[in-house]
């Protein structure tokens, strides 16, 4: 796994399909954003190459309160372990309570995660204070049918799993959702269809 280069650099290779899902902005979608301001609708588009003020952008770096239960709903269903999960939280953020720091952590390039398990809806907890919504930036059930990925600097989250798992996540009307590709750019620059 490489650092910042493409989807697999977040969520781990090897899935049949991934999919992109797109935090919204208040109550606004990326779609209506990228219509509004006359730009196209892809899976690379970049919040503000889409007409998204830079300054003001969606919640980055944890899955929003909103997304969580039909995400959950989704993936439940393609797992035997939804009981057993594994949720991977970032050491760096500044509101982390002093527990998550005694957890067994591991590394992956250009990231060091505390590592916790629970079942599937453990996600929808918070690794910070109460004022605060962290949720896990990386996880996965025990029989690794699937994994997502929210990385702390994007305003989006991937899935990687089988065929059916994606189909299940794209067919979902509450996740604003396309199917990415392993080698889709994730960079600030990787919007090339919209100016």
């Amino acid at each position: 796994m490489t650092f910042a280069v493409d989807v697999t650099s977040i969520v781990p290779s090897g899935f049949a399909r991934y999919a992109r899902i797109f935090h919204p902005f208040d109550d606004t979608r990326w779609a209506e954003v990228a219509a509004a301001h006359g730009r196209v609708v892809h899976r690379e588009m970049q919040w503000h190459a889409i007409g998204g003020d830079p300054n003001d952008t969606p919640y980055d770096g944890t899955l929003p309160v909103e997304l969580q239960p039909p995400l959950i709903e989704a993936l439940r269903a393609h797992t035997t372990t939804p009981d057993r999960c594994w949720f991977a939280v970032w050491d760096g953020f500044g509101a982390s309570p002093p527990w998550l720091h005694e957890a067994p952590s591991f590394e992956i390039p250009g990231r060091r995660l505390h590592l916790f398990t629970g079942p599937i809806e453990a996600v929808a907890e918070s690794f910070c204070p109460p004022h605060f919504s962290q949720t896990a930036n990386l996880w996965w059930p025990e029989d690794r049918a699937w994994c997502v990925a929210t990385e702390i600097d994007f305003c989006w989250t991937y899935v990687g799993g089988s065929a059916d798992c994606i189909e299940a996540v794209l067919a979902r009307p509450e996740l604003e959702a396309l199917e990415a590709q392993p080698t889709d750019g994730i960079t600030f620059d990787a919007d090339i269809v919209n100016p």
